[in-house]
């Protein structure tokens, strides 16, 4: 209400004993055609996909996602988070993680709005929401890394950590003998230098998780590869030039 107006107008009726012929929602054309009363509104819309309104997180992030619709184009998505708007990564599908260490104990309400020119909603309260709840007390996470069957010496792999929802977990550190690796958006290129290795995963509100990882040292394969093109290359030579090396030999 009071979003969708006529031009030099606050509601709906003749200007100057003429037809509206231009109707603005918020401060966009929507319509506009002279001698014509037809109006078109914009859909606008932002929803959550997760998690579920009244679920409860502790000391591990949390994730959420959603969709954004319109008719119009979409600048940005932004949610509604501790007091706060926080504009979030994508648009259509749009995501945030949630850091526990920035949120407070108990309920938190999550609002969703997309900005797209439209001023779509006017008052607050017409926001898609969820309501979140924090309990720090809540048991300590697993969390499950994956990672190639088969790892060379020397050669980068993915190395990727997942919760037990199988979302992927954003904010993680991987330790590697001697070596720190940070996780972002659920993964980390990695690298091993020895055969053996000892592995360390750390993601606050998750429990460490240590194993060790083992790879395999090209090189030998790599020469023997070699060592092969040239055997090849030599009985090639030696084919083709059979008559001239048996001339010489008489």
């Amino acid at each position: 209400a009071g979003l969708l107006k006529a031009v030099n107008s606050g509601e709906f009726n003749y200007v100057d004993d003429q037809p509206i012929d231009t109707v603005l929602y918020g401060d966009k054309i929507i319509y506009s055609m002279l001698y014509s009363t037809k109006i078109s509104y914009i859909d606008t819309t932002c929803s959550f996909t997760y998690p579920l309104s009244g679920s409860t997180f502790s000391n591990a992030e949390i994730l959420i996602y959603g969709t954004a619709h319109s008719d119009s184009l979409i600048n940005s998505v932004e949610l509604w988070v501790d007091n706060q708007w926080i504009t979030v990564e994508g648009t259509n599908n749009w995501i945030y993680y949630l850091d526990p260490s920035e949120a407070r104990d108990g309920h938190i309400l999550v609002k969703c709005k997309v900005n797209d020119g439209t001023n779509r909603y006017g008052d607050s309260d017409e926001y898609p929401s969820i309501d979140l709840y924090k309990v720090s007390s809540l048991k300590t996470q697993t969390i499950y890394p994956k990672y190639p069957s088969s790892i060379n010496i020397g050669q980068p792999f993915k190395f990727e950590v997942y919760n037990k929802y199988g979302h992927s977990v954003n904010d993680f550190v991987v330790f590697v003998e001697n070596d720190v690796y940070e996780g972002v958006n659920g993964s980390v290129m990695i690298t091993l230098y020895k055969s053996k290795n000892l592995v360390r995963v750390e993601a606050p509100g998750y429990y460490s998780w240590d194993i060790h990882l083992e790879a395999k040292d090209d090189s030998m394969n790599i020469l023997l590869m070699s060592l092969g093109v040239v055997m090849v290359v030599v009985a090639i030579y030696l084919y083709l030039n059979k008559d001239k090396i048996k001339g010489k030999t008489k």
